[in-house]
Order: structure tokens, then sequence, then C-alpha cells
């Protein structure tokens, strides 16, 4: 069972306001102080959970700006969509938060882990040049996302029908009860892109 809501959103709110100077230096706009940057991020996190799609799309940051994704799979934000696309059975399953930031997409993610979902990524092999950001030493965005759902056991996989990868959980038996806390304390681990490598691909870059 998904954690309550109240243990998440407590989690988060310490660990926002203990994180907060690293946190608004990161990639983004996550809001004016702690406060508004959890009411967006917390809205974003429910929406994605409990969105009646069972799976999300994950790509490039161009996804987000992809009108056909936009049209045909629709967008999750951290406002509650006033007319649901019929076509697609109101499904929601792309980041589309216009107030865009590494805390509301770490959200998205989290949100999708803890829903049990499906994480379908827009490449047929997964680009190893996006997943380190070398300028600032960090993860890129991309490579984030991956490392959250390995940090949450989940697995690759070729998708059967179209060539496409898949993350799927380990067990769909075993529902994570993912928090904010956990993930910013295990990417603190993630300091060069050879841990980076090795956390998400489960084997050591070759130079």
């Amino acid at each position: 069972m998904t954690q309550p809501l109240s243990t998440f959103s407590t989690d988060l709110a310490l660990t926002l306001r203990a994180n907060w100077a690293s946190i608004s230096r990161e990639k983004g706009n996550p809001g004016k102080g702690p406060k508004k940057a959890m009411d967006l991020a917390t809205a974003v996190y429910q929406n994605t959970l409990h969105s009646s799609c069972p799976f999300v799309v994950i790509g490039l940051n161009e996804i987000r700006k992809d009108a056909d994704i936009a049209r045909n799979v629709g967008l999750i934000t951290g406002r509650v969509p006033k007319k649901r696309n019929e076509d697609i059975g109101g499904y929601e399953a792309v980041l589309g938060e216009p107030q865009w930031s590494t805390l509301i997409n770490d959200m998205f993610i989290i949100g999708a882990i803890n829903g049990g979902k499906v994480v379908h990524t827009t490449h047929s092999e997964i680009p190893a040049d996006r997943i380190w950001d070398e300028s600032g030493k960090v993860l890129a965005s991309f490579g984030r996302e991956l490392a959250i759902l390995r940090i949450a056991k989940y697995q690759f996989f070729r998708a059967a029908h179209f060539d496409q990868i898949i993350l799927r959980p380990e067990c769909t038996e075993i529902q994570p009860n993912l928090s904010y806390s956990d993930i910013v304390k295990a990417l603190r681990t993630v300091k060069s892109e050879a841990v980076a490598f090795e956390l998400i691909f489960g084997e050591k870059k070759e130079y």
C-alpha cells in the first residue's frame, strides 16, 4: 500500500527546508521558498500518482514541447485539468507543468513509482551521452530520471511490439513507498559520470 499523503508531505516539507539552499540552485524554478515549492510539488506528485493512465512517458527535454504527444497522450501538471482528453480515456502521462524544475521532475517520477506505473521512454536505445552533465558535474535531467527509477529497483525491458525501451518494477506485487528524502540521500552519492553509469546501467563505463 502506498504511504499516506500526510506521511509523504511531512517528509517532503522537512526535506525541502533542510536542503532548500541546494534545491533552489537546481535547474528550473522550484518556487519562492520551501512552502510555495511544496504546494506545487505535492500537486504534481498527487496528479501523477492518481492518473488513470497505467504508464508515464519520459524522454529528452523536447518531449514536453511536442504538440502531438500533448494531444495524443495528455500532460500532467500541478493543476486539475478542466477537460480531460476523452479520446485517450482521460489519461495523462507526460509531465507538462509550465513551472518546470528538477524538484517537479522528481515528484513526477516518484509519483509514477509509488503508483506502480510502467515508464516508457521515447528511445530505442538509452542515449548514454544524456546521462551526465559534465559542465555542472551533476546528473542530466534524463539521467536523473533513470537514476531514481533504478534506485527504486525498476528494470530495463524492450517493448515487445515496438522498438522502445521501457522500465517497470522488478516485482509488480510490491508497491513502493519511496519518499523524497530517500531520493535526496541516494543521489548525493552520485558524484561522477562513472558512478552514474554504474547505478543506471549496472556496469562500469568503458572509456
